[in-house]
């Protein structure tokens, strides 16, 4: 089980995996660690993941609650991105402009800046989970 701080925007648990850096998104598996999001763990992601920790550590996630806030939250980019563009989940914890190789993914964030690839950029929850068209 992950240790958890209840009514907090920070939260701790176990990472499955390496997270080589701050600022990559991070989604839950099934057994309550965190891993790297990618482009098909959309409807998982916890947050971000706010320092790099080796596999088996515990990383602290800053959680993503749009329906309690719209609190600007910073993201590794992948590719250029400019400030309006809607986000997609991308490979290594990173957001992209272009939802990668799922179908039906929706749009989680809307970038406030410009950015290119391993830039940290900041973007709001964009409809977090809502089944929304682009």
């Amino acid at each position: 089980m992950s240790d958890t701080t209840t009514n907090s925007r920070i939260k701790t648990f176990q990472a499955a995996v390496t997270i080589g850096s701050e600022n990559l998104l991070v989604a839950l598996n099934a057994v309550g660690q965190v891993v790297i999001a990618t482009a098909t763990t959309v409807q998982k992601i916890l947050g971000t993941a706010l320092y790099p920790v080796a596999s088996g550590e515990q990383v602290a996630v800053k959680l993503l609650s749009p329906g309690e806030t719209f609190e600007v939250i910073a993201f590794t980019a992948a590719g250029t991105i400019s400030p309006g563009n809607l986000l997609y989940p991308a490979s290594g914890g990173a957001v992209a402009t272009t939802a990668i190789g799922t179908a039906g993914i929706h749009p989680a964030f809307l970038s406030l800046a410009t950015a290119t690839t391993g830039d940290v950029i900041e973007a709001l929850p964009y409809l977090y989970g809502a089944a929304v068209s682009p």
